[in-house]
């Protein structure tokens, strides 16, 4: 087994965790904010994904660029479809990475004040997302969940 894809198991397991929170969570949740100026359900959702994305494409050019503005989404189905395609593309570039990337400084000093290896930049982006994936837990709970699953996908 190569290295990226024992990294892309493990990425997986908290994707995975973030799709079924998703998946759960009523319609109407995408606007629910905890309190007036905080980022929406949806909006810490699609930071997650793009930011996930924005990381590996990192790794992947050997360089961060800027940033795209997420998209805008208006009910839960359509918030479960920018995951889902977000999580595929962000595996298939994932998965492409190879040893050199991962071991080689990527330019990431606009961003992070210095330059990060690729697999530093995949383990910021690992842990960036169970941070926010936390908070949305705590999201659902407050929209109604009661049977959360479990923090990340042990299958």
């Amino acid at each position: 087994m190569k290295q990226v894809d024992s990294l892309v198991q493990a990425w997986l397991r908290h994707r995975d965790a973030l799709v079924s929170l998703v998946d759960v969570t009523p319609e109407g949740s995408q606007d629910y904010t905890p309190w007036e100026g905080a980022w929406t359900y949806a909006q810490v959702a699609l930071h997650i994904v793009g930011v996930g994305e924005w990381f590996v494409q990192a790794v992947a050019t050997g360089q961060i660029a800027k940033p795209e503005p997420a998209v805008q989404v208006t009910s839960m189905k359509q918030l479960r479809e920018v995951i889902g395609e977000a999580t595929k593309r962000t595996t298939e570039i994932f998965k492409a990475l190879t040893n050199e990337q991962l071991t080689s400084e990527v330019n990431t000093s606009s961003v992070f004040g210095v330059n990060l290896t690729g697999m530093q930049i995949i383990e910021s982006m690992r842990e960036h997302e169970i941070h926010h994936k936390g908070q949305l837990f705590v999201y659902a709970r407050l929209c109604g969940v009661e049977n959360l699953p479990f923090y990340f996908n042990r299958g």
